[in-house]
């Protein structure tokens, strides 16, 4: 049998960790980074045997501290995964028989998320959270980070379920993920050298967010969840057009400052 490791990393999940970590008992070990918690996430994580807690403060982004996570990690197998995430009976049984018995370095599958009220299963299975661990690493990105993998892949047919308190009513998806969320997106779009200028910004502040809007809405089948994917497709390209803002108000804040 294949060794399991879970990654994981958090800040102040008291409310999900418990639950999360009881979804994952049946593999080899689990590994936590803690991103300077200051409520009883750790006190609960270090409760269980299998539980490894290293703490390191963010401050890079997500991609490499779940890099970070995963230098942590012995078993053959990771297992990528939040704490407001769920592993179900089938999705652990499928796991388990399919890295034992195939020949894939990596599986995609699909999220269930709870949005609004309401479960949502994506269109397609495009998440990458099964993978060799000497096959995988993250891209080093603050926000959108992705499991770069050298291998095949293969599709899992149960979902991941998250239950995300972000995407539990508007008034959490703008006070505790859009602010934050485009802080880190503003970030990334420096670092990928990206410069406004009086030639692009209507692109960027015009086109950009309602092609995002169309391409979820569409291509991703948004239209499908009714008017909460109407708001949720408008929503990610609201979030789109304020990264670009926060990117030019820091690049206009350093010529002034030149």
């Amino acid at each position: 049998m294949n060794r399991i490791s879970v990654i994981m990393i958090v800040k102040n999940e008291e409310e999900n960790i418990k639950e999360c970590i009881e979804s994952l008992l049946w593999v080899d070990e689990i590994i936590i980074v803690d991103d300077e918690s200051n409520d009883n996430t750790l006190k609960i994580a270090s409760q269980y045997s299998k539980v490894k807690v290293f703490k390191k403060k963010m401050n890079k982004g997500y991609g490499e501290q779940r890099n970070y996570a995963l230098s942590k990690a012995s078993g053959e197998w990771i297992l990528s995964i939040d704490a407001d995430e769920r592993i179900n009976e089938d999705l652990k049984r499928e796991i388990i028989e399919r890295i034992n018995k195939e020949n894939f370095d990596g599986y995609v599958l699909r999220l269930k998320n709870m949005v609004f009220g309401k479960w949502w299963l994506d269109s397609s299975p495009s998440a990458l959270r099964v993978f060799k661990r000497n096959k995988g690493r993250f891209s080093n990105t603050f926000v959108h980070e992705k499991v770069i993998l050298d291998g095949s892949i293969g599709v899992l047919k149960n979902p991941l379920l998250h239950f995300s308190k972000a995407f539990s009513n508007v008034k959490n998806y703008i006070d505790e993920y859009l602010n934050d969320y485009t802080t880190k997106t503003a970030i990334d779009l420096e670092n990928k050298g990206i410069r406004l200028n009086n030639f692009n910004v209507v692109y960027y502040f015009l086109a950009k967010p309602v092609l995002v809007f169309f391409h979820r809405y569409i291509f991703r089948r948004y239209f499908l969840q009714g008017v909460r994917g109407l708001f949720l497709a408008q929503f990610v390209a609201i979030a789109y057009l304020i990264g670009y803002i926060k990117l030019w108000e820091k690049q206009n804040k350093k010529e002034n400052e030149d």
